[in-house]
């Protein structure tokens, strides 16, 4: 029996075994390689003797023969989806046919609306159509139509499937290991563009209720070294003005830039609005010094830092925090900054180079 849809030339077959005897088979279904297989389809001879078991670490050919179910443990070992309606409503255990990742418009099953070219559909543990992210799932495949009735009702519709797409990474708990590592130098990109140039961007909106919050890109580094010499970075950001640059003086040289900010017409922000939170979490004694910033001038040809930190001096209102302004209220002062402490205003007091 044909597809309910046709494919691209690009599409590629391959034919497999779906172990799963109990489980009942989809048009465009998702499944995973039996990764950790040690029995055989094709069999070896051993002393004279054909098996069909074949031990781990000794090539067996199930690998990339033997398909299926979703689960946390095969979800990063992705086999593709099921070719066609000739085995749909039928129970496993037995051979079919699949559509194999390679870039390829093809039918898939889906229970979730999608936006043409815009949807990101992941496989995820235990689930047996494709969908949004969740926990111990993977990204797969790009929405190539628009679907506005498949939310919570699996249907087919047709997908740009490629895992290599994606970043790969482990949503799950499973950590992904580089053995003892390497330094990345010189992965980068460039450009002769002559307006503002952004070659990475990652923007997270959040339409839930929020109850857990919101991160919209978290960086982690975590050494389990015994005998680390060298500084260990959590993110480290540099702005570099290379050899034949120039910033004119309407420019900026800026390491790293954090900004919390509130359009005119957002909603009520009921809590604090930080531009940068730091924060130390201390669980042992420390045998050098703790402190919430080190600044550190690292000018090796002999220029001076002017400033320890400067202020702007534009805008309606300036800021209360560090000028007088008449639309502060009564707690402004000159020539203090004010700071909180312990949950009570305070004032560190400052003094012009003028004054006596």
């Amino acid at each position: 029996m044909n597809p309910q849809f046709g494919t691209n030339a690009v599409a590629v077959t391959k034919r497999v075994y779906y172990t799963e005897t109990t489980s009942t088979i989809y048009e465009g279904m998702p499944v995973c390689y039996e990764f950790d297989a040690t029995t055989s389809m094709i069999g070896t001879i051993a002393s004279g003797t054909k098996t069909m078991t074949i031990a781990e670490g000794s090539q067996c050919d199930g690998k990339y023969l033997r398909v299926e179910d979703l689960d946390a443990d095969n979800i990063y070992t992705f086999a593709g989806v099921v070719k066609g309606t000739s085995y749909a409503g039928k129970l496993g255990g037995r051979w079919l046919d699949i559509y194999v990742p390679t870039g390829a418009i093809v039918p898939v099953r889906c229970d979730v609306d999608t936006t043409v070219g815009l949807t990101v559909l992941a496989i995820t543990a235990d689930s047996q159509e494709l969908g949004f992210t969740a926990t111990n799932s993977r990204p797969v495949a790009i929405a190539m139509e628009t679907e506005t009735g498949l939310d919570g009702t699996a249907g087919i519709t047709l997908a740009k499937l490629d895992p290599n797409m994606f970043l790969y990474a482990a949503s799950g708990t499973a950590a992904l290991s580089v053995g003892t590592g390497s330094t990345f130098a010189n992965q980068y990109v460039t450009s002769a563009i002559t307006t503002q140039f952004l070659p990475f961007q990652i923007r997270s909106v959040l339409t839930g209720t929020g109850a857990g919050g919101l991160i919209g890109a978290k960086f982690t580094t975590g050494n389990a070294g015994t005998a680390c010499v060298g500084d260990v970075y959590g993110l480290w950001s540099q702005a570099s003005n290379l050899s034949d640059g120039a910033i004119s003086g309407a420019g900026k040289l800026v390491g790293i830039w954090a900004k919390a900010h509130t359009a005119t017409d957002s909603g009520t922000v009921d809590g604090d609005i930080f531009a940068a939170q730091l924060s130390i979490y201390n669980g042992i004694a420390c045998g050098g010094d703790t402190a919430f910033i080190y600044f550190d001038e690292g000018t090796p040809i002999g220029e001076t830092v002017d400033y320890l930190f400067v202020t702007y001096d534009s805008g309606p209102t300036k800021s209360c925090a560090y000028t007088a302004d008449a639309t502060c209220g009564a707690d402004d002062k000159l020539g203090v900054i004010k700071v909180k402490i312990g949950g009570t205003d305070m004032y560190l007091n400052l003094y012009s180079d003028t004054a006596s």
